[in-house]
């Protein structure tokens, strides 16, 4: 039974890997901006994935909480109460590695030195005239 779960939570830590990294995709993407901030998205593959990424309840709140305010892992755990504390900060940290959420500033706390943390997407629009497109705005 052992086997099985971690079966189960390798697979679901991979697909989550698969879809930052779509998203990184995006984020790297700065220099084909539409001149307003947004990056034009029209790959399905990498629009299905980033999708798919934001449907994670999880993902969602945070990125939700850090366009709301720049916040420290602890800030955001509060935001989020039932949150696993293990789980928000593995998903903050690989926010973090795949450009999505940026460190914007350290603080010193109890003689720690503490991240304080901003989403680096600040919109994302779907256009479904002729096909979907997707169009994310950079901070």
């Amino acid at each position: 039974m052992a086997i099985r779960q971690f079966d189960t939570l390798s697979k679901e830590v991979l697909q989550e890997v698969k879809l930052l990294n779509a998203i990184n995709d995006v984020v790297q993407q700065k220099a084909s901006t539409t001149g307003s901030g947004w990056v034009h998205l029209n790959d399905p593959k990498k629009i299905s994935d980033i999708l798919e990424t934001l449907g994670d309840p999880l993902t969602r709140k945070i990125l939700i909480e850090l366009n709301k305010a720049e916040l420290t892992a602890l800030d955001l755990k509060n935001a989020i109460p039932n949150a696993p504390k293990t789980t928000l900060y593995r998903k903050l940290n690989e926010l973090h590695d795949r450009g999505i959420v940026k460190i914007k500033a350290f603080v010193s706390k109890d003689t720690k030195k503490v991240a304080i943390y901003q989403s680096t997407l600040s919109g994302i629009q779907i256009n479904m005239q002729n096909d979907i497109d997707l169009l994310i705005n950079l901070r």
